[in-house]
């Protein structure tokens, strides 16, 4: 066997090791916009060039889009959002609050007791997730913060002091647009996880006002 022969066979060899001794994982966010790549070795980010009217919904008439821009590595993620018609498009508004190594999962709007909300998700490998609400006016065509009013049991608090945190879920929305949140814990001796779940109920309190009640909270042992 001659030297290109050799060389091309142990390569081939190699490559064959590598792929059975590491495992890769891919992790795609809604928008497929943003891939993350988890190697034995390491974390690669990889972030696509930023997008442009990605379609939300319909309202009065509008067509509900946002923009998606940023590197979620670099702690830059934005999100705006517009309303369209025909080649006219005015900027509604872009969320302050939305943490900037979160990467934009989910951007839809709903109807509850007919009023119109709009839903951001967004999403933190390994399994962190964080959900924001807002309260839309479609006269003024004007956005509004729904902040949660939380229900503080002081005996589950007693609990997760004795505990180690492993992650939460919070405000994440399923398609019938229900609300829930969930804290994950676990043992010392790491032998048992501990679940902190609460459900979410919109109420409004005033003019383009709303709160995001949390309900008593549920505690199992799995």
């Amino acid at each position: 066997m001659n030297k290109k022969k050799l060389l091309f066979a142990l390569t081939l060899m190699l490559l064959s090791c590598s792929k059975k001794t590491e495992k890769t994982i891919v992790i795609k966010a809604k928008n497929k916009e943003s891939v993350q790549v988890e190697t034995k070795h390491a974390i690669i980010e990889i972030q696509n060039k930023d997008t442009t009217d990605l379609h939300i919904g319909n309202i009065n008439g509008y067509n509900l889009v946002y923009d998606s821009f940023g590197n979620p590595g670099a702690g830059t993620i934005g999100v705006a959002i517009y309303y369209k018609k025909g080649n006219l498009k005015k900027f509604l508004f872009s969320p302050k609050f939305i943490y900037g190594d979160y990467d934009v999962d989910d951007v839809s709007i709903f109807k509850y007791k007919n009023n119109n909300f709009i839903y951001i998700g967004t999403i933190h490998p390994p399994g962190q997730y964080q959900g924001y609400l807002c309260y839309l006016n479609p006269f003024e065509m004007k956005t509004y913060e729904v902040k949660i009013k939380y229900h503080i049991n002081s005996k589950f608090t007693k609990i997760r002091d004795t505990l180690d945190y492993h992650r939460s879920v919070i405000l994440i929305k399923d398609e019938e647009n229900n609300f829930t949140s969930r804290s994950d814990y676990s043992s010392n001796n790491g032998q048992s996880t501990w679940v902190f779940s609460s459900e979410y109920e919109i109420i409004k309190t005033g003019k383009n006002k709303f709160i995001l009640y949390q309900r008593d909270e549920k505690l199992e042992k799995e």
